[in-house]
Protein backbone atom coordinates (compact mmCIF):
# COMPACT_ATOMS: atom_id res chain seq x y z
CA UNK A 1 0.00 0.00 0.00
CA UNK A 2 0.95 3.65 -0.21
CA UNK A 3 3.05 5.11 2.56
CA UNK A 4 1.01 6.53 5.40
CA UNK A 5 1.48 10.29 5.78
CA UNK A 6 -0.19 10.84 9.15
CA UNK A 7 1.80 11.15 12.38
CA UNK A 8 0.61 9.79 15.73
CA UNK A 9 1.33 12.16 18.62
CA UNK A 10 1.08 10.32 21.93
CA UNK A 11 1.33 12.13 25.28
CA UNK A 12 1.13 9.88 28.35
CA UNK A 13 1.11 11.28 31.88
CA UNK A 14 1.40 8.98 34.89
CA UNK A 15 2.02 10.24 38.42
CA UNK A 16 2.83 7.67 41.10
CA UNK A 17 5.00 9.97 43.20
CA UNK A 18 3.68 13.34 44.34
CA UNK A 19 5.54 16.06 46.16
CA UNK A 20 3.34 15.10 49.10
CA UNK A 21 4.04 11.38 49.53
CA UNK A 22 0.65 10.89 51.20
CA UNK A 23 -0.86 11.32 47.72
CA UNK A 24 1.28 8.64 46.09
CA UNK A 25 -0.39 6.10 43.83
CA UNK A 26 0.63 2.59 42.80
CA UNK A 27 -0.35 2.17 39.17
CA UNK A 28 -0.65 5.57 37.45
CA UNK A 29 2.82 5.28 35.93
CA UNK A 30 2.44 1.59 34.91
CA UNK A 31 -0.93 2.51 33.39
CA UNK A 32 0.65 5.28 31.32
CA UNK A 33 3.50 2.98 30.30
CA UNK A 34 0.97 0.35 29.21
CA UNK A 35 -0.85 2.86 27.04
CA UNK A 36 2.45 3.98 25.49
CA UNK A 37 3.51 0.41 24.78
CA UNK A 38 0.23 -0.58 23.16
CA UNK A 39 -0.21 2.40 20.86
CA UNK A 40 3.46 2.75 19.91
CA UNK A 41 3.80 -0.94 19.01
CA UNK A 42 0.46 -1.40 17.26
CA UNK A 43 0.53 1.83 15.26
CA UNK A 44 3.83 1.50 13.41
CA UNK A 45 2.13 0.21 10.26
CA UNK A 46 -0.58 2.86 10.32
CA UNK A 47 1.47 6.05 10.69
CA UNK A 48 4.50 7.58 9.08
CA UNK A 49 5.98 8.00 12.52
CA UNK A 50 4.94 7.93 16.19
CA UNK A 51 6.02 10.84 18.38
CA UNK A 52 5.99 9.89 22.05
CA UNK A 53 6.02 12.20 25.06
CA UNK A 54 6.04 10.67 28.54
CA UNK A 55 5.65 12.72 31.69
CA UNK A 56 6.08 10.66 34.84
CA UNK A 57 6.22 11.62 38.51
CA UNK A 58 8.42 14.71 39.04
CA UNK A 59 8.45 15.43 35.32
CA UNK A 60 4.67 15.82 35.28
CA UNK A 61 4.52 19.43 36.42
CA UNK A 62 1.81 21.90 35.46
CA UNK A 63 4.12 24.00 33.30
CA UNK A 64 5.58 21.00 31.49
CA UNK A 65 2.23 19.37 30.82
CA UNK A 66 0.67 22.60 29.55
CA UNK A 67 3.69 23.21 27.31
CA UNK A 68 3.40 19.74 25.77
CA UNK A 69 -0.33 20.17 25.20
CA UNK A 70 0.21 23.61 23.67
CA UNK A 71 2.72 22.12 21.24
CA UNK A 72 -0.07 19.98 19.74
CA UNK A 73 -1.64 23.08 18.20
CA UNK A 74 0.91 22.76 15.40
CA UNK A 75 -0.07 19.23 14.41
CA UNK A 76 -1.33 18.64 10.86
CA UNK A 77 -5.06 18.07 10.20
CA UNK A 78 -4.41 14.48 9.04
CA UNK A 79 -2.45 13.62 12.20
CA UNK A 80 -3.82 11.72 15.21
CA UNK A 81 -3.37 12.84 18.83
CA UNK A 82 -3.82 10.68 21.93
CA UNK A 83 -3.51 12.32 25.36
CA UNK A 84 -3.60 10.04 28.42
CA UNK A 85 -3.76 11.44 31.96
CA UNK A 86 -3.33 9.21 35.04
CA UNK A 87 -3.10 10.71 38.50
CA UNK A 88 -5.27 12.45 41.04
CA UNK A 89 -8.26 14.57 40.08
CA UNK A 90 -10.32 16.95 42.18
CA UNK A 91 -13.30 19.22 41.68
CA UNK A 92 -13.55 22.76 43.00
CA UNK A 93 -16.73 24.68 42.40
CA UNK A 94 -17.81 24.22 38.79
CA UNK A 95 -14.39 23.02 37.59
CA UNK A 96 -12.50 19.72 37.59
CA UNK A 97 -8.71 19.74 37.98
CA UNK A 98 -6.02 17.26 37.07
CA UNK A 99 -3.42 17.40 39.84
CA UNK A 100 0.22 17.56 38.67
CA UNK A 101 3.21 16.46 40.74
CA UNK A 102 3.59 19.70 42.71
CA UNK A 103 0.14 19.71 44.33
CA UNK A 104 0.64 19.17 48.08
CA UNK A 105 -2.74 19.92 49.68
CA UNK A 106 -5.62 18.90 47.39
CA UNK A 107 -8.05 19.63 50.22
CA UNK A 108 -7.25 23.34 49.87
CA UNK A 109 -9.34 24.83 47.02
CA UNK A 110 -6.98 27.73 46.39
CA UNK A 111 -4.00 25.41 45.95
CA UNK A 112 -5.94 23.23 43.53
CA UNK A 113 -6.92 26.30 41.51
CA UNK A 114 -3.35 27.60 41.48
CA UNK A 115 -1.40 24.39 40.89
CA UNK A 116 -3.94 22.15 39.18
CA UNK A 117 -4.88 22.07 35.50
CA UNK A 118 -8.56 22.87 35.07
CA UNK A 119 -10.95 21.18 32.70
CA UNK A 120 -11.50 24.58 31.10
CA UNK A 121 -7.77 24.91 30.37
CA UNK A 122 -7.77 21.41 28.91
CA UNK A 123 -10.79 22.22 26.74
CA UNK A 124 -9.28 25.48 25.47
CA UNK A 125 -6.12 23.70 24.35
CA UNK A 126 -7.70 20.50 23.04
CA UNK A 127 -10.18 22.33 20.82
CA UNK A 128 -7.29 24.26 19.21
CA UNK A 129 -5.23 21.19 18.32
CA UNK A 130 -4.46 21.10 14.61
CA UNK A 131 -5.08 17.36 14.23
CA UNK A 132 -8.69 16.46 13.45
CA UNK A 133 -8.57 13.13 15.27
CA UNK A 134 -7.99 13.62 19.01
CA UNK A 135 -8.56 11.08 21.80
CA UNK A 136 -8.41 12.27 25.41
CA UNK A 137 -8.27 9.51 28.06
CA UNK A 138 -8.54 10.52 31.73
CA UNK A 139 -7.87 7.96 34.46
CA UNK A 140 -8.42 10.08 37.55
CA UNK A 141 -10.98 10.52 40.30
CA UNK A 142 -14.11 12.51 39.43
CA UNK A 143 -12.85 12.89 35.85
CA UNK A 144 -16.40 12.71 34.52
CA UNK A 145 -16.83 16.21 35.98
CA UNK A 146 -14.38 17.45 33.33
CA UNK A 147 -16.95 16.71 30.64
CA UNK A 148 -19.04 19.63 31.86
CA UNK A 149 -16.37 22.01 30.58
CA UNK A 150 -17.02 20.68 27.08
CA UNK A 151 -20.79 21.10 27.39
CA UNK A 152 -22.68 24.26 26.57
CA UNK A 153 -25.08 25.41 29.23
CA UNK A 154 -28.33 23.50 29.02
CA UNK A 155 -26.89 20.86 26.68
CA UNK A 156 -26.73 17.25 27.85
CA UNK A 157 -23.14 15.99 28.16
CA UNK A 158 -23.66 13.13 25.73
CA UNK A 159 -25.10 15.48 23.12
CA UNK A 160 -22.31 17.99 23.70
CA UNK A 161 -19.61 15.33 23.29
CA UNK A 162 -21.20 14.13 20.06
CA UNK A 163 -21.17 17.71 18.76
CA UNK A 164 -17.54 18.10 19.84
CA UNK A 165 -16.57 14.94 17.98
CA UNK A 166 -18.29 16.12 14.80
CA UNK A 167 -16.96 19.67 14.92
CA UNK A 168 -13.40 19.15 16.18
CA UNK A 169 -12.77 15.41 15.94
CA UNK A 170 -12.27 15.28 19.71
CA UNK A 171 -13.33 12.16 21.61
CA UNK A 172 -13.16 11.94 25.43
CA UNK A 173 -13.23 8.90 27.72
CA UNK A 174 -13.24 9.38 31.50
CA UNK A 175 -12.59 6.74 34.16
CA UNK A 176 -15.29 7.89 36.55
CA UNK A 177 -18.36 10.02 36.98
CA UNK A 178 -18.15 13.43 38.63
CA UNK A 179 -18.66 11.82 42.06
CA UNK A 180 -16.66 8.60 41.71
CA UNK A 181 -13.14 7.64 42.66
CA UNK A 182 -10.95 5.86 40.12
CA UNK A 183 -9.93 2.50 41.56
CA UNK A 184 -6.57 0.73 41.64
CA UNK A 185 -6.49 -3.06 42.14
CA UNK A 186 -3.28 -4.75 43.27
CA UNK A 187 -4.15 -8.04 41.61
CA UNK A 188 -4.55 -6.35 38.22
CA UNK A 189 -1.35 -4.34 38.43
CA UNK A 190 -3.28 -1.44 36.92
CA UNK A 191 -6.09 0.96 37.62
CA UNK A 192 -9.43 -0.62 36.75
CA UNK A 193 -10.13 1.84 33.92
CA UNK A 194 -6.84 1.38 32.12
CA UNK A 195 -6.77 -2.39 32.68
CA UNK A 196 -10.21 -2.68 31.08
CA UNK A 197 -9.23 -0.32 28.27
CA UNK A 198 -6.08 -2.29 27.44
CA UNK A 199 -7.93 -5.61 27.60
CA UNK A 200 -10.50 -4.26 25.16
CA UNK A 201 -7.88 -2.86 22.79
CA UNK A 202 -6.09 -6.20 22.77
CA UNK A 203 -9.22 -8.01 21.60
CA UNK A 204 -11.11 -8.92 24.75
CA UNK A 205 -13.96 -6.64 23.71
CA UNK A 206 -14.62 -8.75 20.60
CA UNK A 207 -17.88 -10.65 20.66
Amino acid sequence: GSQQQAVLHLIAVGINRYQNSALNLNFAQPDAAGILKFFSSSSSSLFRTVKITELFDGGATKSELLAKLQSLKGTAPEDVVIVYLAGHGESVGADWYFLPHEVVYPERPEEVRQKGISSQEIKDIVTQIGAKKVLLLMDACKSGFALQAFSARGVHERQALAQLARANGVHIVAASTKDQFASEVQELGHGVFTYTLLEGLQGQADG
